[in-house]
């Protein structure tokens, strides 16, 4: 059943979680480089190349479960490498992981700045802007020698994405393209 109001056509996403087009840059179930593990995720990036796409929910709100802060060091990322990242419901029990986030929402960064005052952590209607699209954490990208790699900084990153990630009601990882229409 699809939750999402999204479709890929030649290789673009169009739809939510984004207002524009995005390049589906790395498909889930794609092995690693390395040889351990799968991409657990969908890759999508701006047809542009900038930073700061909105990130919006349009046909379901978005609750949140979890917020990941980056703190600017690559070498010490508690997020997994994710960057900043949210981990949140979307309905049918399912949840969305958005990662690499150049900067919440308003809303998500009163919350944050409160200490996690319950009184104020933010739903998102659809339609309302939860994060903006980015390159923090281990984003790979085009290295200043040419080379491909984690850039010391997002000085360096070509590679402005956001990570999408699904789980299904019991947790396990579902292709993102299995929830859209």
């Amino acid at each position: 059943m699809p939750i999402l109001n999204a479709r890929i056509e030649n290789g673009v996403w169009y739809g939510e979680p984004f207002a524009d087009p995005m390049y589906v840059t790395t498909e889930f179930g794609v092995p690693r480089d390395n040889g351990v593990g799968y991409h657990t995720g969908i890759d999508l990036a701006p047809i542009d190349g900038q930073p700061g796409k909105p990130i919006v929910f349009s046909t379901r709100g978005f609750f949140i479960k979890w917020v990941g802060v980056y703190t600017g060091d690559r070498a010490r990322d508690v997020n997994g490498g994710y960057g900043n990242v949210l981990l949140g419901h979307i309905g049918d029990g399912y949840t969305v992981l958005l990662a690499h986030g150049n900067r919440f929402s308003d809303d998500i960064l009163r919350w944050l700045g409160s200490g996690y005052d319950p009184n104020l952590k933010p739903t998102f209607s659809p339609g309302e802007v939860i994060m903006f699209q980015g390159n923090t954490g281990y984003v790979y990208g085009l290295l200043p020698d040419g080379s491909v790699g984690i850039p010391p900084s997002n000085d360096y990153v070509s590679g402005t994405h956001t990570h999408f990630e699904v789980r299904d009601p019991f947790g396990n990882l579902v292709n993102p393209r299995s929830v859209i229409n």
